[in-house]
C-alpha cells in the first residue's frame, strides 16, 4: 500500500474524501479483519472472497511471535502476489500509542482523544480517498472478534459514524456490521437494561447506551503505558495464540506490550 499512501497523499484538498464530520453513500464500505486462529491461505483467500484489494495494517507492532506468515517482511509480498497492496498504518491507527496527551485520567490510551488528532485525521482521510477512487480497503490486525479489538472500538466505529459501512469479516466467510458490534457492546455491559424502570435516572437512550459501552470497551481493552494493561494488551499473545477463542485480552495486551513481547496492537 506505500502506492495507495502515495497516491492519497498527493491528491489536491479539494479532490480528497470526506471528512469524518460527513455523511457518505449507502455503497461506501470499509472492511476489517483479525487473523488469529487463520493460515496465511485463509487470510487471503477471504480477502480474495471480498474482493480486497489493499491492507491497513493497524497493528503498532506488525510482527508476530506466533504466526511468522503475518511479519510486514513476509506478509506485504505475499499479498502483492495476490494483487493487493499492504501498509502498515500503526502512527495513524495503532493502538500502542505513548503521547500523554491522548491518555486519560485512568492513565490509558482514549479512543476518543487519539481519534481527534492529526495522526489519526490523516489515516482517516488518506483512507476514505482510498475508499472514494474505487478501492476495497480491509483494516487488519491480530484480534479474531471485532468487539475485542481497537480497529472496531476505535477506528472502524469514526468510518461509521460518518456515513461509511463498516463490514467485520469473520472466519467463516460472514461479516458483522458495525451496528452488530454495537449491539454486542451494549448487550456485553448493559444485559439488564430492558428491566430498568421507566422512574429510574438510570434510563439512557439507545445512542447513550452505545457510546457508553464504547467508553467502557475502550477501557477494558487499552494500552496503559505505566502499570498493568488492559484486555488488549495480549492481542498477540492472546488472540494469536489461542486464535479460536478470538478473546480481545490477546489483541491488546499482546500486540500492545511491545515489539519484544510480540505485542500487535
Amino acid at each position: 500500500m506505500g502506492k495507495y499512501r502515495a497516491e492519497s497523499e498527493n491528491m489536491n484538498a479539494s479532490d480528497s474524501g470526506k471528512s469524518m464530520d460527513s455523511g457518505k453513500g449507502i455503497t461506501d464500505e470499509i472492511y476489517s479483519i483479525g487473523y488469529a486462529g487463520l493460515s496465511i491461505e485463509d487470510f487471503v483467500g477471504l480477502l480474495k472472497q471480498f474482493e480486497i484489494d489493499a491492507v491497513v495494517d493497524v497493528r503498532s507492532n506488525p510482527h508476530s511471535r506466533f504466526h511468522t506468515d503475518f511479519d510486514l517482511e513476509r506478509l506485504r509480498p505475499c499479498l502483492a502476489k495476490a494483487g493487493i497492496e499492504y501498509d502498515n498504518y500503526k502512527e495513524e491507527f495503532g493502538a500502542r500509542q505513548t503521547e500523554r496527551r491522548f491518555m486519560n485520567e485512568g492513565g490509558y490510551l482514549d479512543f476518543g482523544l487519539f481519534s481527534a488528532s492529526d495522526n489519526f485525521k490523516a489515516g482517516y482521510r488518506r483512507v476514505s480517498e482510498g475508499i472514494d477512487r474505487g478501492r476495497r480497503v480491509c483494516l487488519m490486525c491480530a484480534e479474531k472478534n471485532p468487539e475485542s479489538c481497537h480497529r472496531a472500538i476505535m477506528v472502524t466505529r469514526r468510518f461509521h459514524e460518518a456515513g461509511y459501512i463498516a463490514r467485520h469479516i469473520m472466519h467463516d466467510g460472514s461479516t458483522l456490521t458495525q451496528s452488530d458490534v454495537e449491539e454486542k457492546l451494549v448487550d456485553m455491559f448493559f444485559k439488564n437494561r430492558s428491566q430498568i424502570s421507566l422512574f429510574s435516572e438510570d434510563n439512557y437512550s439507545d445512542e447513550e447506551y452505545v457510546d457508553m459501552a464504547y467508553k467502557k470497551q475502550n477501557e477494558a481493552i487499552s494500552y496503559r503505558p505505566d502499570g498493568e494493561q488492559g484486555s488488549e494488551r495480549d492481542g498477540e499473545q492472546g488472540s494469536e495464540r489461542d486464535g479460536e477463542q478470538g478473546s480481545e485480552r490477546d489483541d491488546g495486551r499482546g500486540f500492545e506490550r511491545g515489539a519484544e513481547e510480540e505485542w500487535e496492537g
